[in-house]
């Protein structure tokens, strides 16, 4: 969710709440609203504020999910900061799904994982300072080498989805069988098989050269 009615309508919020959901999976995309204002073009920081706050305020646990883009990979660390004043009890880095409605503007938004790189390194290391649970997702694994331990394993969960009008039983082989990709450099790599791969317009753009098998 974005969090948006839950912190504009109490009793919509206190329906969920009596539901008994125990996580709530937040999409936060920037530390202060110029940067996640611009990127969603609805004036969201401050809404989504207000939504963690009152979930927050209920004492239930809060996820937020950051996916990385060239707006906002040099905030990553600001945002691990807030999301511990915030009482965000776990922050998850996504790589950025080169699919639906990204693909109008992966110019303006596609950032390389080197470039990347850096800034989710030390937001890793900041949130593991911190006491806040981090993991990573979407990005192979030869990208960010040393923060192996905080990928996704998706050989032991398999989410289902609503997306799109489709109920996608297994959303992690979706993503592998519709847009992402295997290259040369994954071909004896040892972490192909826990690997995600990579997403096919993100190589379109960058190619192949900042991938490394592991031997």
């Amino acid at each position: 969710t974005n969090g948006h009615r839950i912190g504009s309508d109490y009793e919509y919020a206190k329906k969920l709440i009596d539901a008994d959901i125990s996580l709530y999976n937040i999409g936060f995309h920037g530390s202060n609203s110029k940067i996640m204002d611009e990127l969603t073009g609805t004036g969201s920081f401050e809404k989504t504020m207000n939504g963690i706050r009152t979930i927050a305020g209920f004492n239930k646990a809060i996820r937020i999910t950051v996916v990385v883009c060239s707006q906002n990979y040099k905030d990553l660390p600001s945002i691990v900061s807030l999301a511990v004043k915030e009482g965000i009890s776990h922050i998850n880095i996504s790589a950025m799904q080169t699919g639906g409605s990204a693909l109008r503007s992966l110019d303006y938004l596609l950032v390389s994982y080197s470039q990347a790189g850096p800034y989710i390194a030390e937001a890793v290391c900041m949130a593991e300072q911190l006491k806040l649970k981090v993991t990573l997702e979407g990005f192979p694994f030869c990208i960010l080498p040393g923060l192996e331990r905080y990928q996704v394993d998706w050989t032991v969960q398999r989410l289902k989805v609503f997306y799109r009008k489709m109920v996608i039983d297994d959303y992690n082989k979706f993503l592998t069988d519709t847009i992402r990709t295997f290259g040369e450099p994954c071909t004896c790599c040892k972490k192909r098989k826990i690997c995600t791969g990579v997403y096919k317009e993100y190589v379109n753009k960058y190619g192949w050269n900042e991938f490394n098998t592991y031997m």
